[in-house]
């Protein structure tokens, strides 16, 4: 075993087995696709989703109920308006947390760890790179070697947000893991600081 492992069990006949955020600022809203895993076609389900600020005060709640899911995987999504989130900005990272539980006849069937998020959107216009509504300007550095959560300060205060970040924490041109994996605790003081990466496209090692 070359990579962390995670023991998490899943209660039958369905169960929660992801959840992705997708924030929109240009339409002002949130949408979660959630990912249901079930052994056989299941009837009386609900989806309840609570968010929270940095406080942990309850900020908007999505609900939908009365819905059924085949046997296998299958995706149902919840959306909602949002017109005044707290944005996630380079410099400025601002965090939210969503709990979400899947109902069965009215009691919790099953309940995913809570899930952290900024509320964000990046898209291209012409030459220009937009973060909510902004052109977004970015001062990169090219380093991986002294980059850790503990570091990210003195990075800042050289006038960086954004970097280019390797899963081999020793630079690209040196001897790779059989895994290499990128630091989980590093992407997230990113998303804690209002810091952007650069990271590279799953590949192959060995043939």
């Amino acid at each position: 075993i070359t990579a962390p492992v995670f023991l998490r069990s899943f209660p039958r006949p369905v169960s929660v087995g992801d959840v992705f955020v997708q924030t929109s600022w240009r339409e002002k809203a949130i949408a979660l696709e959630v990912e249901l895993v079930a052994d056989e076609a299941v009837t009386g389900l609900g989806l309840r989703a609570v968010v929270r600020d940095a406080d942990g005060k309850e900020v908007l709640t999505l609900e939908e109920g009365g819905f059924a899911v085949p046997a296998g995987r299958s995706v149902h999504t919840l959306r909602r308006p949002w017109a005044d989130p707290v944005c996630w900005e380079l410099e400025a990272g601002y965090l939210y947390t969503v709990e979400v539980s899947l109902l069965r006849d009215g009691r919790v069937a099953d309940a995913m760890p809570p899930v952290r998020f900024g509320f964000r959107e990046i898209w291209v216009e012409g030459r220009q790179v937009y973060l909510n509504g902004q052109v977004s300007r970015w001062r990169v550095d090219w380093t991986s070697c002294g980059l850790n959560p503990v570091s990210l300060s003195f990075f800042r205060l050289m006038g960086r947000n954004l970097f280019y970040t390797q899963a081999n924490p020793s630079g690209w041109w040196r001897d790779w893991s059989e895994t290499p994996l990128l630091s989980e605790a590093l992407l997230d003081a990113f998303d804690e600081q209002g810091m952007g990466t650069f990271v590279p496209a799953p590949g192959i090692s060995f043939l």
